[in-house]
């Protein structure tokens, strides 16, 4: 689905029907923030939870100075990716603090943030989501 409006999109910009669908000046910074806001409206309405969903950004690009990284970039795909990682970390993260004995949901929610970094340097751009859910059990990657 993805890579079909991507497609879809640059034939559309190609003749003229829209704008380009990269952007030159992304604020990955904001694409985040807004991303996360969306994934954590999703959790309230679905779970009536919200984990919290730190993000922290850093560039050692000249341009940028120090702060959130700008780069070329698809926005919507970017967005799509970011929140379907987000989905999956807010999940594990509110199933593990329910399996948590003893402790509020809340309180379990507040001991596991889940962080987003994103990073930048002259060769490449990194985005890091972190949650303290457990992980993935080493038995699911087995075959029999």
């Amino acid at each position: 689905r993805l890579g079909t409006e991507v497609l879809l999109k640059q034939y559309l910009a190609y003749v003229g029907i829209r704008g380009n669908v990269f952007e030159r000046s992304c604020d990955l910074m904001a694409i985040g923030r807004q991303t996360a806001q969306s994934v954590q409206r999703l959790c309230v309405r679905e779970t009536g939870f919200k984990p919290t969903i730190q993000l922290e950004a850093t560039s050692v690009l000249e341009a940028d100075k120090g702060g959130a990284p700008m780069v070329t970039c698809i926005p919507g795909a970017l967005s799509f990716v970011l929140q379907e990682i987000l989905k999956n970390s807010c999940h594990a993260t509110i199933m593990t603090a329910l399996s948590k004995e003893g402790n509020t949901t809340f309180n379990e929610l507040a001991k596991r943030p889940i962080s987003v970094i994103i990073s930048a340097d002259d060769k490449r751009v990194m985005i890091r989501v972190d949650d303290k859910a457990g992980g993935i059990p080493s038995e699911a990657g087995q075959k029999n």
